[in-house]
């Protein structure tokens, strides 16, 4: 069994990371330049944690003597076989020297394929590749990429009581017309913060809307005057809930329903060093992947109607900061999504689910996960 690991640090940390958490050494060692400072302490955050030794060594990552000077180092008066090296980190060139050193001295070295998600021994001939079996929680996910989770949701009573009328309202809400209306409202009514909030829908009302109105009724969630016509929101959770709350409940559901390693929703994450803040509606991790979920109730029709806030530009941009190579976007809207939305999502690579296809959520998500 080998007692040490060698990593070039790099940028995206899990092709570092799943060796390492598939064979827990004793010690590992980093090759850190001085652009991966940042990097590097975020790996050993992680590592000491797990009562893993850390031992950081400097290179100069276009350089392959120094980098092969500073493995042979590493590997001097160690017993043979006893270190692995992982290769595939970092530049080239640090790779090279990094392979140079290995191989001539007879110690083992391995390569992530991320294409297939396995292991590869580059030192030895024939032998089959390893599939790599790691998973990471989504905090862990996170802090490694530079954000820190600060709060999260879950199932608490709430959410559970109120489990069949968000799988109801999924099925329900969308088609009835009345969302955009509620949207409004619940919306109007988080501004003003002023509870019991009470909305007349006289000019807006259309009968379609009677049996979404009457289920929310009958579950306490609003109020409702058919003579009035009067829509009562008795809380600021009510308002939160009619208002978005509701689709996140149902994807945070139906995600966890496929088995995954971990699922958060509402996550509040701060942004190393900078104090920025976002808020990701679900998030999940599975094998060492993170799957980030936006979820959206307003109308997303033509690009032009955004300009700083495009809601596909966003979420590509917020999943390539939180999740790397390894990530993957999800988009997830309970309004028809623009056909230039749609483009520009297929085009990106991001998952989009709009409307009509929100009850296939698990089955698209599925195919994701394999």
């Amino acid at each position: 069994m080998n007692s040490a690991h060698v990593i070039i640090v790099s940028a995206q940390p899990i092709p570092n990371l799943i060796p390492i958490i598939s064979a827990m050494p004793a010690t590992v060692h980093l090759l850190v330049s001085d652009k991966m400072d940042l990097q590097s302490v975020r790996l050993i955050r992680f590592l000491e944690e797990r009562n893993i030794r850390c031992v950081g060594h400097s290179i100069n990552p276009y350089n392959m003597g120094q980098v092969e000077t500073v493995c042979r180092g590493i590997l001097e008066n160690t017993e043979a076989g006893s270190i692995t090296l992982n290769a595939t980190g970092g530049t080239k060139i640090a790779a090279f020297g990094a392979f140079a050193a290995f191989r001539e001295l007879g110690f083992p070295i391995i390569y992530f394929d991320p294409e297939k998600w396995r292991m590869i021994r580059l030192d030895v001939n024939g032998q089959p590749p390893e599939k790599a079996e790691a998973e990471l929680n989504v905090s862990d996910y996170l802090s490694l990429h530079g954000f820190k989770v600060s709060s999260d949701a879950g199932d608490d009573e709430t959410v559970l009581e109120r489990r069949n009328l968000t799988d109801w309202l999924s099925k329900n809400l969308p088609e009835s017309g009345l969302m955009p209306i509620l949207n409004q409202f619940a919306s109007e009514a988080q501004e003003k913060k002023i509870f019991p909030f009470v909305k007349n829908i006289m000019g807006y009302f259309n009968s379609s809307f009677i049996g979404v109105l009457k289920k929310l009724a009958s579950e306490n969630i609003i109020g409702w005057d058919s003579k009035t016509r009067a829509i009562t929101f008795p809380t600021i959770d009510a308002a939160r809930y009619i208002g978005g709350f509701w689709l996140e409940e149902y994807v945070f559901d139906v995600v966890k329903s496929l088995g995954v390693h971990d699922v958060r929703r509402n996550v509040n994450v701060v942004w190393d060093g900078s104090g920025i803040k976002n808020e990701f509606d679900v998030v999940f991790t599975h094998k060492c992947r993170l799957f980030l979920i936006s979820c959206k109730t307003s109308k997303l029709g033509h690009e032009k109607q955004y300009k700083d806030k495009n809601p596909v530009y966003e979420l590509d941009s917020l999943k390539d900061a939180a999740a790397g190579l390894f990530g993957q976007g999800v988009l997830v809207s309970a309004s028809p999504l623009g056909g230039e939305l749609k483009k520009r999502a297929d085009t990106l690579r991001l998952v989009s689910i709009n409307a009509e296809e929100i009850k296939w959520l698990a089955t698209k998500l599925k195919i994701e996960l394999k």
